[in-house]
């Protein structure tokens, strides 16, 4: 076991050497973008929810970065949510400088349970249009399928501890009883 760990440790290390010599530094001009800038935001939705139940809200979490050279003004982010949710509110700024990001969070509550799909979310600045990823199919669980998925089922688990003990037990009780008949 201990040569096959050398060899290879052996191997790793002389892969190791041959990468860092083939690697060049190779130093690159920075990009500036021309001479008036450009703004180009890139965006991520996230569901801090482990489970979507109807009646239960919903956190959101949008994340904005804006990887251009200038700032992106009058920027407007909008959720277009099936009507089977409350509706959500638009969420405006006035402008994200470049290199900055903005986060902001909301939340939601399904009114019903059922498959349902989530529209991208669309934001406009700077006469430009950007969309959050694709279409989302989404499960929304009743209250009653959520419960029966997550409950502890402790009457199973009880019956399974008394099943136990009487297994556990049962050598016991017939080792005591035949030491017993001999006395």
């Amino acid at each position: 076991m201990s040569r096959t760990l050398t060899v290879f440790f052996a191997c790793a290390l002389i892969f190791a050497a041959v990468v860092a010599q083939e690697e060049e530094v190779q130093t690159e001009e920075p990009f500036v973008g021309n001479e008036n800038g450009f703004s180009l935001l890139v965006a991520r939705r996230t569901f801090l929810n482990d489970s979507f139940v109807e009646g239960r809200e919903m956190t959101v979490r949008i994340q904005i970065w804006n990887l251009g050279t200038k700032e992106a003004m009058n920027v407007v982010v909008e959720e277009r949510y099936p009507d089977m949710f409350t509706k959500v509110p638009k969420k405006t700024y006035e402008k994200i400088l470049a290199t900055e990001n903005v986060t902001f969070e909301y939340t939601v509550t399904p009114k019903s349970s059922g498959v349902t799909r989530i529209p991208r979310t669309h934001i406009k600045y700077d006469d430009n249009e950007a969309y959050i990823d694709m279409d989302i199919d989404l499960l929304v669980e009743s209250p009653e399928q959520y419960a029966k998925r997550t409950n502890r089922h402790i009457i199973d688990w009880a019956i399974y501890g008394v099943a136990s003990l009487v297994a556990a037990a049962l050598p016991g009780f017939i080792l005591y009883s035949k030491n017993k008949s001999f006395k």
